[in-house]
């Protein structure tokens, strides 16, 4: 049994599953045919329906008791606490113990799960004195699964706790991504400042390498931006980003108008403005050269489908 967890049941929600022991909220009109025991290398997903494709309402650990309600094709319809769903029928053993039985096996399980978290963050935990339901015996009648509970669109009504935790880490998320998109905004205007540069000269770089590299790994987009940079030092072409990108027969996207397409829809994308960021910051993975074109046979440094020279 894994020691480090034996959670036997958790909520998923969003990016970040909360562990909630599934206790005295345990109540159900549906009559079960037996209990069974979980076995399982790791934690078990439990389905919404018979089909390994349907949602995942919840987990369950190896050794959790829980009601058996139902078979299907191969799984089994449980219920662990609150949640009602489908998991495999080989990862489920019917057993003949008791319910107090059951109880008492729930509460070591979630005794031992307290010490191994003990110096864990907060763990919601509940009473499991009703981790199996009073009315279950061995030998109850197995309920239609058409009198359990009403859910909608299929899906398991989820507990209120869990749709506050839910809406408390969207917001968590939502302000961290502010944090982390005011950090690059402010890294952006810094390396623009450093380099002298505007931002219609990054949006020029950014979408040149767009139309030169965008099928082309991250470093070969880099490279792109690396070559308009050396030219822009180069005493051999003008000394500024935009005289470069339009220097006469330079740049092919400038000729055939895809430059000047591209510039209209914003088609460089979150990759294509860091690679002209990193350049303009002095990143240099093809050196000085200044030249580039598709690889030809011609003797270079070849990155993707450029060999640069």
């Amino acid at each position: 049994m894994d020691t480090k967890g034996r959670k036997l049941f958790r909520y998923v929600a969003g990016i970040l599953t909360i562990a909630v022991l599934m206790g005295a909220a345990y109540t159900t009109t549906v009559m079960a045919s037996g209990i069974g025991l979980i076995d399982t290398a790791n934690l078990l997903d439990i389905h919404a329906e018979a089909d390994d494709s349907s949602a995942v309402v919840g987990q369950v650990m190896d050794e959790g008791h829980v009601a058996i309600l139902g078979r299907c094709d191969g799984w089994v319809q449980i219920q662990a606490g609150e949640i009602v769903g489908w998991v495999p029928e080989e990862n489920l053993i019917e057993t003949d113990v008791s319910n107090e039985e059951a109880v008492e096996s729930n509460e070591r399980v979630i005794e031992a799960f307290v010490e191994d978290t003990a110096d864990e963050p907060e763990i919601e935990t509940v009473n499991a004195e009703e981790m199996v339901p009073e009315e279950m015996t061995a030998d109850a009648p197995n309920e239609s699964i058409a009198d359990q509970e009403p859910v909608e669109d299929g899906e398991v009504q989820l507990p209120q706790a869990q749709a506050e935790a839910e809406a408390q880490l969207e917001a968590q998320a939502a302000a961290e991504a502010q944090r982390q998109a005011e950090e690059q905004a402010a890294a952006s205007r810094e390396i623009l400042a450093a380099a002298g540069v505007t931002e219609e000269e990054l949006c020029l770089l950014a979408n040149i390498i767009y139309c030169e590299a965008k099928g082309e790994p991250y470093i070969g987009k880099v490279a792109v931006g690396n070559v308009v940079m050396n030219r822009v030092k180069s005493e051999a072409y003008p000394d500024s980003i935009t005289e470069v990108i339009y220097a006469k027969g330079q740049f092919s996207p400038v000729r055939n108008g895809s430059m000047e397409k591209a510039l209209k829809r914003g088609s460089a994308d979150a990759s294509c403005y860091q690679a002209a960021l990193e350049a303009l910051a002095g990143s240099s993975p093809v050196g000085d050269k200044l030249y580039f074109r598709r690889v030809n046979g011609r003797s270079g440094q070849v990155i993707g489908h450029h060999v640069f020279y």
